[in-house]
């Protein structure tokens, strides 16, 4: 699952791994439990089982289905 960052109004900038169709759902601070919603933050860098860094870009592999579904939006 994706890493996405969440900024919370009392705490500050957060990471949540989650669902790819709940990225733009306010999740939990895991300090206080405020709902806080989702930043548009920069290019997210992977690294592979062997250490590689693989840059995590939009349009950086294709779509294993039909697009349209929720996760390729």
């Amino acid at each position: 699952m994706p890493i996405y960052e969440y900024a919370c109004d009392a705490c500050g900038t957060f990471d949540s791994i989650r669902p790819v169709a709940r990225r733009d759902e306010r999740t939990p601070c895991p300090e206080c439990g405020l709902l806080s919603p989702r930043i548009a933050s920069g290019a997210t860098v992977l690294l592979s089982q062997r250490g590689e860094t693989i840059p995590a870009e939009e349009g950086a592999y294709g779509f294993r289905h039909q697009g349209g579904c929720g996760c390729c939006r």
